[in-house]
């Protein structure tokens, strides 16, 4: 009794593997075909915009040496360490 039960069990989940795995194949297969696979790929859920990035890079680089400029002229020594931290980032 145990034995067929455990036949069954096992049949039972060699045939959902099955299913599953040919779902996926056939997925991947409709993928392949279709226009999504000719996009190009993206790692964001929307248009990222490259002119407004440049531009945030630049006020970043603009207030990077304003900080700079200012440790330098009050001698303030100490924050260096924090403009190269952020740096780092």
């Amino acid at each position: 009794m145990k034995l067929e039960l455990y036949k069954v069990w096992m049949q039972m989940q060699f045939e959902t593997i099955h299913t599953i795995r040919s779902q996926f194949f056939s997925y991947k297969h409709h993928l392949e075909q279709s226009a999504i696979m000719d996009a190009p790929k993206s790692y964001y859920l929307y248009n990222p915009s490259e002119p407004l990035a440049g531009v945030v890079a630049g006020l970043y680089g603009v207030s990077f040496c304003i900080t700079l400029w200012q440790i330098i002229r009050k001698k303030a020594w100490v924050w260096l360490f924090m403009l190269l931290a952020i740096a780092s980032k």
